[in-house]
């Protein structure tokens, strides 16, 4: 169950295109950053950019770019983990959980990579099981948690 408290965790919000970092102190937001993926990088043109996130992720696969796309988001992120723990805090904080959310498709394969790579830091979905909706799973409910936690927040 989520209980923010005083805990030091980070949000990252995946999508196709950015991804939004959010750290939080207990349940107060204190750094937020946009990291925008260029897709370019990857020898994607504008018409695969185009396709529906499991099939541009598949095409990502087949041709055996995702291992590079993956190896650079974990770069980015441990670039802005570095940030905030020494440049920011300088206290000595550490983010104990990272929680990943978003419409990003198969988010499993990516928490995996993050476990392996991440070691301080416990690595896991956006807890959501408290919610109730009519999405039949659990994956469509993590595409809407930013919505879903303003609306909640009021």
């Amino acid at each position: 169950k989520y209980r923010a408290e005083e805990e030091e965790f980070i949000i990252v919000q995946l999508g196709l295109h950015s991804v939004n970092v959010f750290f939080f102190k207990g349940d107060i937001p204190e750094f937020v950053r946009n990291i925008p993926i260029d897709l370019t990088n990857y020898n994607i043109t504008l018409d695969e950019r185009g396709m529906q996130s499991y099939s541009l992720i598949q095409y990502m696969e087949d041709r055996g770019m995702f291992d590079g796309f993956a190896r650079d988001l974990i770069r980015e992120l441990e670039r802005v983990l570095t940030f905030y723990e020494f440049n920011m805090k300088k206290d000595g904080t550490r983010i104990s959980k990272m929680y990943l959310t978003g419409d990003f498709p198969n988010i499993e394969k990516i928490i995996s990579i993050l476990q392996e790579n991440i070691k301080h830091a416990e690595v896991t979905r956006f807890p959501a099981e408290h919610i109730f909706h009519p999405f039949t799973g659990q994956d469509e409910v993590q595409a809407y948690m930013a919505p879903i936690g303003l609306a909640m927040r009021g």
